[in-house]
Protein backbone atom coordinates (compact mmCIF):
# COMPACT_ATOMS: atom_id res chain seq x y z
CA UNK A 1 0.00 0.00 0.00
CA UNK A 2 1.50 3.65 -0.77
CA UNK A 3 1.70 5.66 2.12
CA UNK A 4 3.37 8.59 0.32
CA UNK A 5 1.56 12.18 0.37
CA UNK A 6 -0.27 12.82 -2.67
CA UNK A 7 -1.82 16.44 -3.57
CA UNK A 8 -3.60 17.73 -6.50
CA UNK A 9 -3.16 21.15 -7.67
CA UNK A 10 -6.00 22.87 -8.94
CA UNK A 11 -5.47 26.17 -11.14
CA UNK A 12 -8.74 28.65 -12.68
CA UNK A 13 -7.11 30.19 -15.61
CA UNK A 14 -8.13 32.89 -18.36
CA UNK A 15 -5.87 34.40 -20.56
CA UNK A 16 -2.94 34.20 -18.24
CA UNK A 17 -0.22 33.38 -20.27
CA UNK A 18 2.27 35.53 -18.87
CA UNK A 19 1.97 33.83 -15.49
CA UNK A 20 1.06 29.83 -16.04
CA UNK A 21 4.34 28.37 -16.87
CA UNK A 22 5.99 29.91 -14.26
CA UNK A 23 3.72 28.90 -11.46
CA UNK A 24 3.91 25.61 -12.88
CA UNK A 25 7.71 25.37 -12.63
CA UNK A 26 7.83 26.81 -9.27
CA UNK A 27 5.34 23.96 -8.18
CA UNK A 28 7.71 21.72 -10.12
CA UNK A 29 10.39 23.33 -8.18
CA UNK A 30 9.02 23.70 -3.99
CA UNK A 31 6.85 20.18 -4.17
CA UNK A 32 9.09 17.95 -2.00
CA UNK A 33 10.30 14.76 -4.28
CA UNK A 34 8.49 12.57 -2.05
CA UNK A 35 5.11 14.11 -2.49
CA UNK A 36 3.22 12.78 -5.11
CA UNK A 37 1.53 15.60 -7.48
CA UNK A 38 -0.52 16.42 -10.26
CA UNK A 39 -1.41 19.51 -11.74
CA UNK A 40 -4.79 20.27 -13.03
CA UNK A 41 -5.22 23.49 -15.01
CA UNK A 42 -9.22 24.69 -16.05
CA UNK A 43 -9.37 26.62 -18.34
CA UNK A 44 -12.64 29.26 -18.66
CA UNK A 45 -11.95 30.40 -22.48
CA UNK A 46 -8.45 31.53 -22.92
CA UNK A 47 -7.36 33.35 -26.11
CA UNK A 48 -3.99 33.81 -25.38
CA UNK A 49 -1.59 30.89 -24.78
CA UNK A 50 -2.60 29.85 -21.62
CA UNK A 51 -3.50 26.45 -22.69
CA UNK A 52 -0.81 25.27 -24.83
CA UNK A 53 1.50 26.82 -22.27
CA UNK A 54 -0.27 24.76 -19.44
CA UNK A 55 -0.33 21.56 -21.66
CA UNK A 56 3.53 22.23 -22.71
CA UNK A 57 4.47 21.99 -18.92
CA UNK A 58 2.79 18.69 -18.64
CA UNK A 59 -0.57 20.17 -16.42
CA UNK A 60 -3.71 18.24 -16.96
CA UNK A 61 -5.74 21.37 -18.86
CA UNK A 62 -9.75 21.25 -19.28
CA UNK A 63 -11.19 24.13 -20.96
CA UNK A 64 -14.65 24.92 -19.63
CA UNK A 65 -15.74 28.38 -20.51
CA UNK A 66 -18.34 30.64 -19.46
CA UNK A 67 -18.39 28.92 -16.08
CA UNK A 68 -17.86 30.78 -12.57
CA UNK A 69 -15.00 31.14 -10.83
CA UNK A 70 -16.46 28.69 -8.05
CA UNK A 71 -17.90 26.15 -11.04
CA UNK A 72 -14.28 25.98 -11.99
CA UNK A 73 -12.72 25.20 -9.30
CA UNK A 74 -15.02 22.42 -8.43
CA UNK A 75 -14.46 21.10 -11.96
CA UNK A 76 -10.95 20.71 -11.22
CA UNK A 77 -11.68 18.63 -7.60
CA UNK A 78 -13.89 16.60 -10.01
CA UNK A 79 -10.88 15.73 -11.99
CA UNK A 80 -8.25 15.44 -9.36
CA UNK A 81 -6.89 11.75 -8.59
CA UNK A 82 -5.17 12.94 -5.07
CA UNK A 83 -6.25 13.15 -1.38
CA UNK A 84 -4.95 16.42 -0.57
CA UNK A 85 -6.27 19.68 -2.77
CA UNK A 86 -4.10 22.77 -3.03
CA UNK A 87 -6.17 25.68 -4.68
CA UNK A 88 -3.94 28.17 -6.63
CA UNK A 89 -4.73 31.28 -8.60
CA UNK A 90 -2.89 31.48 -12.10
CA UNK A 91 -0.34 33.99 -10.72
CA UNK A 92 0.08 32.86 -7.16
CA UNK A 93 3.75 31.83 -7.02
CA UNK A 94 5.01 29.01 -4.20
CA UNK A 95 8.12 29.77 -2.55
CA UNK A 96 11.24 27.97 -1.41
CA UNK A 97 9.79 27.80 1.87
CA UNK A 98 6.58 26.31 1.10
CA UNK A 99 8.34 23.22 -0.02
CA UNK A 100 9.98 23.00 3.77
CA UNK A 101 6.89 23.26 5.70
CA UNK A 102 3.96 21.43 3.11
CA UNK A 103 4.90 17.98 4.27
CA UNK A 104 4.07 18.89 7.67
CA UNK A 105 0.81 20.33 6.40
CA UNK A 106 -0.17 17.23 4.55
CA UNK A 107 0.44 14.87 7.87
CA UNK A 108 -1.80 17.27 9.93
CA UNK A 109 -4.76 17.16 7.67
CA UNK A 110 -4.55 13.60 7.42
CA UNK A 111 -4.82 12.89 10.91
CA UNK A 112 -7.80 15.62 11.28
CA UNK A 113 -9.65 16.41 7.70
CA UNK A 114 -11.92 19.48 9.25
CA UNK A 115 -8.80 22.44 8.36
CA UNK A 116 -9.06 24.32 5.82
CA UNK A 117 -5.53 25.95 5.56
CA UNK A 118 -2.66 27.57 3.23
CA UNK A 119 -1.74 31.58 3.79
CA UNK A 120 -2.47 34.97 2.95
CA UNK A 121 -0.76 35.75 -0.51
CA UNK A 122 2.57 37.56 -0.14
CA UNK A 123 4.01 40.77 -2.01
CA UNK A 124 5.76 40.77 -5.24
CA UNK A 125 9.51 42.01 -4.74
CA UNK A 126 8.34 45.63 -5.56
CA UNK A 127 5.08 45.99 -4.21
CA UNK A 128 3.11 49.20 -4.50
CA UNK A 129 1.86 51.51 -1.44
CA UNK A 130 -1.67 49.76 -1.99
CA UNK A 131 -0.18 46.50 -1.37
CA UNK A 132 2.01 47.49 1.17
CA UNK A 133 -0.38 49.28 3.31
CA UNK A 134 -3.27 47.22 2.74
CA UNK A 135 -2.06 43.39 2.31
CA UNK A 136 1.56 43.83 3.79
CA UNK A 137 0.07 44.04 7.37
CA UNK A 138 -2.03 40.80 7.03
CA UNK A 139 0.40 38.53 6.19
CA UNK A 140 1.11 36.89 9.50
CA UNK A 141 -2.42 37.43 11.26
CA UNK A 142 -3.31 34.03 13.27
CA UNK A 143 -7.04 34.84 13.10
CA UNK A 144 -8.86 35.09 10.21
CA UNK A 145 -12.17 34.50 9.00
CA UNK A 146 -11.69 32.62 5.55
CA UNK A 147 -8.54 31.12 3.41
CA UNK A 148 -8.46 33.25 -0.15
CA UNK A 149 -9.17 30.93 -2.71
CA UNK A 150 -5.95 31.67 -4.40
CA UNK A 151 -3.94 29.41 -1.93
CA UNK A 152 -6.49 27.26 -0.14
CA UNK A 153 -5.45 23.82 1.03
CA UNK A 154 -7.74 20.53 2.87
CA UNK A 155 -9.02 17.53 1.77
CA UNK A 156 -10.68 16.12 -1.33
CA UNK A 157 -13.22 14.50 1.16
CA UNK A 158 -14.01 17.46 3.59
CA UNK A 159 -14.41 19.75 0.38
CA UNK A 160 -17.01 16.98 -0.97
CA UNK A 161 -18.64 17.17 2.36
CA UNK A 162 -19.44 20.94 2.32
CA UNK A 163 -20.55 20.76 -1.38
CA UNK A 164 -17.80 22.79 -3.15
CA UNK A 165 -18.02 26.08 -3.65
CA UNK A 166 -21.47 27.53 -4.66
CA UNK A 167 -21.20 28.18 -8.14
CA UNK A 168 -23.67 30.30 -8.77
CA UNK A 169 -21.36 33.45 -7.08
CA UNK A 170 -19.26 35.30 -9.37
CA UNK A 171 -17.16 36.11 -6.41
CA UNK A 172 -16.64 35.51 -2.78
CA UNK A 173 -17.10 31.88 -3.26
CA UNK A 174 -14.07 31.34 -0.79
CA UNK A 175 -15.65 33.04 2.45
CA UNK A 176 -18.43 31.04 1.87
CA UNK A 177 -17.25 27.99 1.53
CA UNK A 178 -15.19 28.61 4.87
CA UNK A 179 -18.69 30.38 6.73
CA UNK A 180 -20.43 26.60 5.44
CA UNK A 181 -16.96 25.03 6.82
CA UNK A 182 -17.10 26.47 10.63
CA UNK A 183 -20.74 25.14 10.64
CA UNK A 184 -19.39 21.93 11.04
CA UNK A 185 -16.58 22.38 13.05
CA UNK A 186 -14.04 23.59 11.13
CA UNK A 187 -10.72 25.53 11.61
CA UNK A 188 -9.66 28.13 9.83
CA UNK A 189 -5.74 28.34 9.59
CA UNK A 190 -3.41 30.74 7.98
CA UNK A 191 -0.11 28.97 8.18
CA UNK A 192 2.62 31.89 7.15
CA UNK A 193 5.27 29.46 6.82
CA UNK A 194 3.47 27.95 3.49
CA UNK A 195 5.02 31.37 1.84
CA UNK A 196 3.60 32.55 -1.35
CA UNK A 197 3.56 35.36 -3.80
CA UNK A 198 0.16 36.73 -5.43
CA UNK A 199 1.69 38.83 -8.57
CA UNK A 200 -1.88 39.88 -9.13
CA UNK A 201 -2.52 42.38 -6.11
CA UNK A 202 -3.81 45.44 -7.26
CA UNK A 203 -1.10 48.00 -7.62
CA UNK A 204 -3.43 51.26 -8.29
CA UNK A 205 -5.65 52.52 -6.29
CA UNK A 206 -8.27 52.16 -8.69
CA UNK A 207 -7.76 48.96 -9.80
CA UNK A 208 -7.70 48.14 -6.29
CA UNK A 209 -11.79 50.21 -6.70
CA UNK A 210 -12.96 48.07 -9.59
CA UNK A 211 -11.18 44.49 -7.86
CA UNK A 212 -13.26 45.42 -4.74
CA UNK A 213 -16.24 46.41 -6.95
CA UNK A 214 -16.01 42.71 -8.26
CA UNK A 215 -15.33 40.70 -4.96
CA UNK A 216 -18.35 42.70 -3.36
CA UNK A 217 -21.12 41.57 -5.70
CA UNK A 218 -20.91 37.81 -4.14
CA UNK A 219 -21.39 39.28 -0.69
CA UNK A 220 -25.07 39.96 -1.45
CA UNK A 221 -26.40 36.40 -2.26
CA UNK A 222 -28.87 37.08 0.65
CA UNK A 223 -30.38 38.47 3.88
CA UNK A 224 -28.77 35.69 6.21
CA UNK A 225 -25.05 36.67 4.43
CA UNK A 226 -25.57 40.30 4.51
CA UNK A 227 -26.61 40.43 7.75
CA UNK A 228 -24.03 38.06 9.28
CA UNK A 229 -21.01 40.34 7.32
CA UNK A 230 -19.63 43.32 9.59
CA UNK A 231 -18.12 44.82 6.71
CA UNK A 232 -21.40 44.43 4.33
CA UNK A 233 -23.44 45.69 7.00
CA UNK A 234 -20.77 49.08 7.31
CA UNK A 235 -21.27 49.96 3.34
CA UNK A 236 -24.63 49.51 3.44
CA UNK A 237 -24.67 52.10 6.24
CA UNK A 238 -22.71 54.26 4.54
CA UNK A 239 -24.35 54.03 1.02
CA UNK A 240 -27.40 54.82 3.12
CA UNK A 241 -25.76 57.65 4.70
CA UNK A 242 -24.50 59.35 1.20
CA UNK A 243 -27.85 58.89 0.30
CA UNK A 244 -30.08 60.82 2.67
CA UNK A 245 -27.45 63.37 3.07
CA UNK A 246 -27.17 64.22 -0.56
CA UNK A 247 -31.09 64.26 -0.58
CA UNK A 248 -31.36 66.69 2.20
CA UNK A 249 -28.87 69.07 0.73
CA UNK A 250 -30.70 68.82 -2.42
CA UNK A 251 -34.26 69.73 -0.66
CA UNK A 252 -32.64 72.72 1.45
CA UNK A 253 -29.77 73.81 -0.70
CA UNK A 254 -27.31 73.43 2.79
CA UNK A 255 -24.09 71.79 1.34
CA UNK A 256 -23.46 71.20 5.03
CA UNK A 257 -25.50 67.40 5.58
CA UNK A 258 -23.23 66.05 3.06
CA UNK A 259 -19.98 66.65 5.51
CA UNK A 260 -22.02 64.63 8.16
CA UNK A 261 -21.36 61.87 5.54
CA UNK A 262 -17.88 62.80 4.89
CA UNK A 263 -16.74 62.94 8.79
CA UNK A 264 -18.75 59.35 9.25
CA UNK A 265 -16.80 57.95 5.81
CA UNK A 266 -13.44 59.49 7.91
CA UNK A 267 -14.55 57.68 11.38
CA UNK A 268 -14.69 54.58 9.31
CA UNK A 269 -12.21 54.64 7.25
CA UNK A 270 -10.04 55.61 10.29
CA UNK A 271 -11.06 52.50 12.27
CA UNK A 272 -10.62 50.49 9.58
CA UNK A 273 -7.48 51.56 8.84
CA UNK A 274 -5.89 51.36 12.24
CA UNK A 275 -7.76 47.56 12.82
CA UNK A 276 -5.37 46.46 9.56
CA UNK A 277 -1.85 48.08 10.21
CA UNK A 278 -2.56 48.07 14.44
CA UNK A 279 -0.18 51.13 14.68
CA UNK A 280 -0.24 54.76 13.92
CA UNK A 281 2.44 54.89 11.48
CA UNK A 282 2.55 56.79 7.39
CA UNK A 283 1.03 53.45 6.15
CA UNK A 284 -2.11 53.79 8.19
CA UNK A 285 -2.65 57.13 6.81
CA UNK A 286 -2.96 55.92 3.34
CA UNK A 287 -4.41 52.77 4.53
CA UNK A 288 -7.21 55.10 5.32
CA UNK A 289 -7.77 56.26 1.65
CA UNK A 290 -7.55 52.89 0.30
CA UNK A 291 -10.34 51.69 3.21
CA UNK A 292 -12.67 54.21 1.86
CA UNK A 293 -12.42 53.24 -1.68
CA UNK A 294 -13.12 49.93 -0.07
CA UNK A 295 -16.43 50.86 1.59
CA UNK A 296 -17.76 52.70 -1.43
CA UNK A 297 -16.70 49.95 -4.29
CA UNK A 298 -18.76 47.40 -1.55
CA UNK A 299 -21.61 49.67 -1.74
CA UNK A 300 -21.15 50.26 -5.75
CA UNK A 301 -21.51 46.64 -6.03
CA UNK A 302 -24.72 46.49 -4.27
CA UNK A 303 -25.86 49.45 -6.53
CA UNK A 304 -24.77 46.95 -9.52
CA UNK A 305 -26.90 43.90 -8.18
CA UNK A 306 -29.73 46.39 -7.71
CA UNK A 307 -29.78 47.76 -10.77
CA UNK A 308 -28.75 44.60 -12.85
CA UNK A 309 -25.89 46.52 -14.37
CA UNK A 310 -23.73 43.89 -15.96
CA UNK A 311 -20.02 44.90 -14.62
CA UNK A 312 -17.03 43.91 -17.18
CA UNK A 313 -13.37 43.84 -16.06
CA UNK A 314 -10.22 43.77 -17.32
CA UNK A 315 -7.78 40.77 -17.37
CA UNK A 316 -5.92 41.99 -14.39
CA UNK A 317 -8.82 42.35 -12.43
CA UNK A 318 -10.61 38.87 -12.99
CA UNK A 319 -11.61 37.50 -9.76
CA UNK A 320 -9.07 34.63 -9.61
CA UNK A 321 -6.08 36.75 -10.32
Amino acid sequence: MNTKPTISFVIPALNEEYHIGNVIKAIKAYTPPRIFFEIIVVDNGSTDGTVEIAKKEEAHVYQKPKLTIGALRNYGVSKASHEIIVFLDADVYLRPKWKSHIGATVESLRQDEQIITGSICGLREDPSLVEKCWWGPRLNRKHIFYINSGHMIMTKSFFHRLGGFDEKLKSGEDPELCFRAKTKGARIVNNPKLAVIHAGYPRSLKDFYHRERWHGRGVFKSLHDIASSKVTLLALLQLSLLIACTVYALATLNGWYLLIYVLFLLCLSTIAAYHNTKKVNPCMFICMVIAAAFFIARSHAFLDIVFGKQFLRKRSDLPFS
